[in-house]
């Protein structure tokens, strides 16, 4: 995504009773008590009025852009997925942090990806083991069910309830979910092992794996703030969609040329050259030169034969040449230039100069090449306005108190 704008717009809307509490827009019903956490600094800055204004647009543009069906893109979920584990990467890092500087467990090198796995699995497992729940007569069933050999046996285990043996407020491990475990391991282990011994050993692991598979499936339930990062990258991401399907893709290839022309038409005075002045500028890089760059151009030496004279194969670059059309105020003329002399000394890039003035070029209008990225970024610009101009245009919208 390109860009994320709230802009305000000056309309003759106007909001009044900082004490309302509701708004509502286009039929929907928001609480301000979210205006006045999200948009705290900008009512510092812009005053509340003018920061309930964007607000009212901002939840202008959420709408139009679920009307979009945003959330089914393809384009949207990959942007959305790449973000959030962005977020979550920043997230953890803290977290491993923050339990290394409360354990004074001190770092002395960049931690690698397994060492923070280590550390954050042991907060897990630190803050969270209180929050899980057990049920040891689930876990006895399973055990009962599998029997004291099942481990030197060769028929799997078959378990038909499957009730939970570990719970959290978010997930939980099941009957089923052991006895796959059980299973797995009658495969892979090789010496005579007693069921008994094997659960005594692993159980612990189980339960701490399920843990930190729970708390990272479930990253947004235990972290409210990361949550919040991630409902606010959400409502960005559709905004950013919304702008960029209705403003900056609208127009591509030759209707967008159509359309900087036309724009470009219309406002012409803004895209129109000043008096410019076509010059060749001689930087010499040898104090030596100075007097006989100076004869040269006297006798009307062009810049070719000059360049050949002084530049000579297998030698340091004497001069260097630069040709072009300037206005007065461009930096290649420099300060102290003056229209009414044909040569005339000059600096440019911290080097002497010589100037030599081709032609005076009067004022005329821009080709839509010649005025680039500046015009581009103003038309976009007025696409934006009218865009916005049309959200508040179409909009009911209704402040009142509860």
């Amino acid at each position: 995504m390109k860009r994320f704008f709230l802009s305000l717009i000056f309309f003759s809307l106007f909001f009044q009773a900082k004490a309302q509490e509701s708004i509502v827009v286009n039929g929907e019903k928001y609480a301000l008590v979210n205006f006045k956490k999200d948009f705290a600094k900008n009512i510092e800055v812009e005053g509340y009025d003018k920061a309930l204004k964007n607000y009212t647009e901002y939840l202008l543009m959420l709408q139009r852009g679920k009307k979009l069906q945003v959330d089914t893109t393809h384009y949207y979920q990959n942007l959305l997925n790449q973000k959030k584990e962005e977020i979550q990467r920043i997230f953890l890092d803290k977290i491993v942090q923050n339990y290394l500087k409360k354990n004074e467990i001190p770092v002395e090198h960049e931690l690698a990806p397994s060492e923070k796995i280590k550390i954050l699995t042991a907060f897990v497992i630190e803050e969270k083991e209180k929050e899980i729940q057990t049920d040891s007569a689930a876990l006895k069933q399973v055990i009962e069910a599998a029997g004291e050999n099942f481990l030197i046996d060769e028929n799997p285990l078959k378990f038909n309830e499957n009730q939970w043996i570990y719970k959290t407020a978010t997930g939980s491990f099941t009957q089923q979910d052991l006895v796959k475990h059980l299973n797995f391991a009658q495969q892979k282990i090789e010496e005579n092992l007693k069921l008994s011994e094997l659960i005594n050993s692993g159980l612990n692991s189980l339960r701490n794996q399920f843990l930190i598979n729970d708390y990272q499936e479930h990253f947004e339930f235990y972290q409210p703030k990361f949550k919040e990062e991630v409902d606010l990258l959400k409502k960005t991401i559709i905004i950013n969609y919304l702008l960029e399907n209705e403003v900056y893709q609208k127009y591509s290839g030759d209707e967008l040329n159509q359309k900087l022309q036309i724009f470009l038409n219309k406002n012409k005075a803004t895209y129109t050259w000043p008096v410019r002045y076509e010059v060749e500028i001689y930087r010499y890089y040898q104090p030596e030169l100075k007097d006989k760059i100076l004869k040269a151009l006297k006798n009307n030496w062009n810049s070719d034969k000059i360049q050949k004279k002084w530049n000579t194969a297998g030698s340091d670059v004497a001069l260097v040449v630069n040709q072009g059309k300037f206005p007065i105020y461009h930096e290649v003329l420099g300060k102290n230039f003056k229209p009414s002399e044909k040569i005339q000394e000059g600096t440019f890039r911290n080097t002497p100069t010589w100037i030599r003035l081709i032609k005076q070029w009067p004022p005329a209008p821009m080709t839509v090449n010649e005025a680039g990225n500046v015009l581009k970024e103003d038309f976009y610009n007025h696409l934006l306005n009218e865009f916005y101009s049309n959200l508040w245009e179409n909009a009911e919208i209704k402040i009142f108190d509860e």
